[in-house]
């Protein structure tokens, strides 16, 4: 096998190895779709045609192989447009190419150039073509990308380019050439011009000089030219043109790729100068990227090309070679391992250049550069430079590549990085010798762990996958008995990665490096097995890596030691608050399986651990011992006496070291709660004095404003005193009981939040003590429904956990217990509906802060109580009738169904799921009424979050007479809002329901019925009154009460009357307008009973005192003299909408009057009610003119 096929295979292997990570996608295309679609719209290559062309193309850049087959079809469809009319028409030409650059970025340039037209005497037109674009215009770059592209396949003509040059006759220049350059110095200039350029068409002007000048006739002439212009420019322009630099670096690497080295070897030397000049510049990125390239192409061309014999030779490359397996082929290797002894010493006698060590020097350098671009670059090219090189000579530069791991700290992470990829390059192409092995193993081992802390966060991410790729070569370069030594050290530190590395591309990279060796080495131990449950997926997510994949590594006794070593060593004090959570539980899982290690070693280690300076060091230890603890069972593997005083005396060393305080405090309280609450579940000998130390600690956690902290605080006061208060005096609970009950009306709101909590994590021991109970459930109702009248002692949290812990409460004694307690009593509880009462008044809490809803908090965490307390209620099998009636059960669903028609998906939610528990309890709730209609409503899967499913769904109870009030309460806060969404979906459901029921006049006055009874038992709520206010004028204006009668219904009259008392002294203009819509839609309905007084509303209304509301009262009033036409006698109609239409409403009030009392004229309205008595005095009673007098100051005239 030649250099050149073994270095393609390497890199088909590179290329398999970067697409293993990707998934397959099942929904993308198997063919071509649309290159009919293609076809057509070539034949008229407009600017549309050519953004829709672009966006099929794009669609296929994940397989740009299915665009192959019509690949040949489009280009030449193109090219004949461009030869056509391309010189003509710029337009046509520009578009074409667009067309073509769009191809190469999906399939590549080198794929498509095969397809380009290759004529000789499409040379010049080519070149003509290229030399009238203007290198200033920005919209031609495409062509002019696409024409260098093209010229890359026409110079390479068998034949000297002087035969097709038109300024050439006879050997001569012809006299008519101005500047005397031939065909490829015009070429040559225009891509140097191109080099100044930052864009596609200096990648494209780089690659056609690489084609031109590597010619067999440009050695001599044009390449030494070109290359002693290089060097000029890059001493006079280098320092300060990096755009120019860069486009050299990027022709030179062409040049020296696709060269011959026969051709090349003496001009190296003026390349290397330009290589010195380079190396003590501050390059970018791409510079040294390309520096790097051009090094190793130097270094291959000093060196002959062959395969040399030292390497290691894991076996043929050839499957069929490898399973023959006869004697010939024993014998074959027999005599060709004599003979590669015989040939290495032929190799170490070859001739290697000294400037071979400056090259290796350079890319050793790049191997420690800060971008991995340049890293890997750097890699590639150590190996295919070592592949050329006697043994000795490779030996040293693989001595060299170790060296880089000499240290590890933050700045040497790039070293790092770099050598692993170097490394893989040297094994994979079988230069790394097996007496090397045992060195490079180390090494490998530890880069698998690599992770040095930086600030805040940690680096060495890169430095473990690269680690992993090493692994995957070792796979594939040696044989089984070779790496059956290093087996051991690299499957614990691969199947470590695998499941316990904090970055999901590492523990993929170690699962995958992993399945390779089992399957290619067949040594690992449990390997199949393991195999099976580490897959692609079942490492992608972190938690069931660390609590279900490892846990289940660690029943195999070889990687039980490597997974809790790293995770003491490494993961508990890591820098990510939930690696080192994760790694604690893993801990826990592994009570049952490590036992005796983790007694003996691991918890005194994170006992002395607990005392570190640094902050994730002991958080992470305190949360291990904690975990441990509770995994543990104590009387099968106890904990030696001293270890176990230790870990009980763990918060007060704590607090007495100061840890509480300052920087960490915080995690350090949590974790010492979790200590707390594994010490409560599992030591039988904690004394009593040590109990009440833990509550004076928890105490202070209990206040802490941190939830998690209070949670942590509120899990250890469950565990202990379900587990230990049997040892506390009676005094002591009493004493308790009647601090934390206290707390709940303390003015620290997060003092209210965590003691609430606490109180329903007690047990039932303390609970039902003298007289507790009744202490924490008036003070948990209190807490939980009192809402503070200075808004900024309001706490939504606090009233929820108060909610939460009265639940906790009744579902930990029982409500028997509770109806014992209080049933001949004269307590404030009579009897178990005080926990109905409770929660349903809850649902009532509709408080709002600087952060919306918070009342929601509160009324789902009743909803969830009512499911528990409802079950409890209904369970009870002995004089049931005092605990369940029909009134609580209805009061139960209907605000359930109140909530499920509200506006807070995530409430809907709640609802929703509350509504389903409560119809499918066992033994079912009684008393409930509709239930057919609610199991309809609960049958299919619905997603509550969404407003289209929800509020359909919910629409079907307002045929139930029993909760319609409820469901439409609900519904006018959705369709009086703001979103646009819930507004559309609430009131399509409404208005569909009216419209297909059997008698919808009966049922619009249903609702219209229960919307009254809405605003007069809401009358002082405005986030009730404005959203129903909205919802009637929707209803009026919308048709659906049109057959209300005034003169013969009192609805329309009462509704008018609480309109008006709803605007009478109102300043909150949202219902100002709100409500004077109403009043203007109630102008539609027939009689004559309501013409004045609506009339006389919307008069007043025009001389508000806010600008806003006297526009919109004369532009209701406007609209509705427009659509009725009994409103005005029709003589007076035009003056009237002159007046209305023409008017500036929002000028002073003043000057307003006039035309309002004109208006009054015009309607045929007096500013004054008559007196209903024919008095012959005609004067108003006193009575009556007060009210009329008030009506006008209340509308602020």
């Amino acid at each position: 096998m030649s250099v050149k096929d073994e270095e393609e295979e390497l890199e088909e292997q590179s290329s398999l190895l970067e697409e293993a990570d990707e998934g397959a996608i099942s929904d993308l295309p198997t063919f071509f779709v649309e290159a009919g679609e293609v076809q057509e719209l070539l034949q008229d290559l407009k600017e549309a045609s050519v953004q829709r062309i672009s966006g099929i193309f794009d669609k296929y850049q994940e397989q740009p192989q299915l665009l192959d087959a019509n690949l040949e079809t489009i280009v030449s469809t193109v090219f004949s447009i461009i030869q056509d009319q391309g010189e003509r028409d710029s337009e046509v030409l520009r578009n074409c190419c667009c067309v073509l650059y769009t191809l190469t970025k999906v399939r590549g340039h080198k794929v498509l150039t095969r397809f380009f037209p290759h004529r000789v005497a499409d040379i010049e037109p080519c070149l003509a073509l290229l030399a009238k674009q203007n290198p200033k215009e920005s919209n031609t770059w495409e062509i002019r990308f696409i024409l260098f592209l093209w010229l890359s396949i026409l110079v390479m003509v068998p034949f000297s380019l002087d035969t097709v040059d038109s300024t050439i006759l006879d050997g001569s220049e012809v006299a008519e050439n101005a500047n005397g350059d031939g065909l490829v110095d015009r070429i040559v200039n225009i891509c140097k011009s191109c080099l100044y350029e930052a864009a596609k068409t200096r990648d494209a002007a780089a690659f056609l000089l690489g084609k031109l000048l590597t010619r067999p006739d440009m050695e001599d002439g044009p390449l030494v030219s070109f290359l002693k212009w290089c060097r000029l420019r890059l001493e006079q322009e280098g320092m300060h043109n990096s755009l120019l630099a860069t486009g050299i670096h990027q022709a030179l690497a062409h040049i020296f790729r696709q060269g011959q080295r026969k051709s090349l070897l003496d001009k190296v030397p003026l390349v290397l100068d330009i290589l010195h000049y380079e190396s003590s510049q501050n390059k970018s990125t791409l510079q040294r990227h390309l520096v790097c390239k051009l090094s190793q192409r130097i270094g291959l061309t000093y060196l002959p090309p062959r395969v040399v014999t030292w390497r290691y030779n894991r076996g043929h490359r050839s499957l069929l070679d490898n399973l023959k397996g006869n004697q010939q082929s024993v014998t074959e290797a027999a005599e060709g391992t004599k003979g590669a002894k015989d040939a290495e010493d032929d190799d170490d006698d070859s001739y290697v250049p000294l400037e071979i060590e400056y090259v290796i020097d350079s890319l050793l350098q790049g191997l420690c550069d800060r971008d991995s671009v340049v890293r890997w670059s750097a890699a590639k090219g150590i190996g295919r430079v070592t592949s050329r090189l006697p043994k000795h000579l490779a030996d040293e530069v693989v001595g060299a590549v170790i060296d880089l791991f000499s240290t590890q700290t933050s700045v040497s992470v790039n070293s790092w990085h770099g050598g692993c990829l170097a490394l893989a390059e040297l094994a994979r192409r079988g230069l790394l010798l097996p007496h090397r092995l045992q060195a490079v193993v180390q090494l490998v081992v530890r880069a698998l762990k690599f992770d040095v802390r930086r600030g805040s966060a940690s680096v060495g991410a890169n430095v473990r996958d690269a680690a992993s790729f090493v692994c995957w070569a070792f796979a594939r370069a040696y044989a089984p008995s070779d790496m059956l030594p290093h087996v051991p050290e690299l499957a614990k530190g691969l199947l470590v990665q695998t499941v316990l590395d904090r970055e999901i591309n590492c523990r993929r990279a170690a699962s995958a490096a992993f399945q390779e060796n089992v399957g290619r080495q067949g040594n690992y131990p449990h390997g199949i097995d393991i195999v099976t449950r580490t897959d692609y997926f079942a490492v992608g997510n972190r938690s069931n890596s660390f609590l279900v994949v490892a846990p289940y590594i660690s029943l195999f006794e070889a990687y039980q030691e490597g997974i809790i070593e790293y995770v003491v060593e490494f993961q508990l004090r890591h820098w990510d608050k939930n690696i080192r959570l994760l790694s604690a539980s893993l801990l826990r899982l592994l009570g049952d399986v490590c036992a005796p290690r983790l007694i003996t070693s691991v918890l005194p280690t994170l006992l002395d651990l607990c005392m570190s300076p640094d902050v994730p060091t002991r958080h992470g230890a305190a949360c291990g011992i904690a975990e441990i603890v509770h995994g543990l069972d104590l009387e099968t593997n106890p904990i030696p006496n001293e270890t176990m005083d230790r870990i009980r005396n763990l918060v007060q060393a704590v607090e007495k070291a100061r840890l509480f305080r300052g920087r960490g405090g915080e995690m350090m309280r949590s974790a010492c709660s979790k200590v707390l609450e594994s010490l409560g579940q599992k030591d039988q000998d904690l004394t009593p004095k040590l109990i009440s130390s833990y509550f004076d600690s928890l105490a202070e956690n209990l206040k802490h404003p941190t939830e998690e902290i209070s949670c942590a605080a509120v899990a250890a006061v469950h565990a202990l005193s379900r587990k230990q208060f049997g040892k506390m005096s009676e005094k002591w609970k009493l004493d308790l009981v009647q601090r934390y009950v206290t707390m709940l009306e303390d003015d620290n709101p997060a003092s209210r939040r965590g003691f609430a909590l606490a109180l329903g994590a007690l047990g039932k021991e303390v609970l039902c003590l003298q007289n507790n109970l009744e202490k924490v459930l008036l003070g948990l109702a209190s807490a939980a429904t009192t809402i503070q009248e200075v808004a900024e002692e309001r706490d939504g949290e606090s009233r929820r956990n108060a909610v939460k812990a009265f639940v906790s409460v009744a579902e930990t004694v029982g409500v028997e217990q509770i109806h014992t307690s209080f049933a001949d009593g004269d307590s404030e509880i009579k009897n178990t509906s005080f926990l109905i009462d409770t929660l349903l008044k809850c649902l009532g809490d509709y408080c709002v802060d600087n952060r919306g809803d918070v009342g929601s908090w509160v009324r789902e965490a009743a909803m969830v109580g009512l499911v528990k307390v409802v079950k409890l209620l209904s369970g009870v099998e002995t004089n049931k009738e005092h605990h369940w009636s029909a009134e609580m059960c209805g009061a139960v669903f209907q605000g359930i169904l109140k909530q499920l028609a509200e506006k807070i998906d995530r409430t809907r939610s709640v609802a929703g799921k509350a509504l389903k528990d409560l119809l499918s309890q066992e033994p079912s709730v009684s008393y409930v009424n509709h239930r057919e209609i609610l199991d309809e409503v609960i049958r299919e899967p619905v997603d509550w979050n969404s407003a289209g499913d929800a509020f359909a769904r919910v629409a079907k109870l307002l045929t139930c007479d029993d909760y319609r009030h409820a469901v439409i309460s609900g519904m006018v806060i959705s369709i009086g809002g703001i979103s646009e969404s819930l507004v559309k979906h609430s009131w399509a459901s409404l208005t569909s329901f009216l419209s297909s029921s059997h008698d919808p006049n009966a049922q619009s006055e249903c609702i219209l019925n229960d919307l009254l009874r809405l605003i007069e038992d809401s009358s002082d709520r405005d986030n009730v009154v404005i959203p129903t206010l909205k919802t009637l004028h929707l209803l009026l204006s919308n048709s659906f009460l049109d057959h209300l009668d005034s003169d013969a219904s009192e609805l329309p009259r009462k509704l008018l009357e609480i309109t008006q008392s709803q605007l009478r002294g109102c300043k909150d203009v949202v219902k100002l307008e709100a409500g004077i819509s109403v009043v203007a839609s109630l102008l539609q309905l027939q009689g004559e009973s309501l013409k004045e007084p609506s009339l006389q509303t919307l008069l007043a209304l025009t001389c508000h005192r806010f600008p806003r509301i006297r526009r919109k009262a004369a532009e209701e009033l406007y609209m509705q003299l427009l659509t009725r036409e009994n409103l005005i006698a029709e003589e007076n109609f035009a003056d009237a909408t002159q007046i209305l239409s023409e008017r500036d409403w929002t000028v002073d009030v003043s000057e307003l009057r006039p035309q309002r009392d004109q208006l009054y004229v015009l309607f045929s309205i007096t500013p004054k009610t008559e007196s209903k008595s024919n008095t012959t005095t005609g004067k108003k009673t006193e009575k009556e003119d007060i009210g009329y007098m008030a009506l006008v100051r209340d509308m602020h005239y």
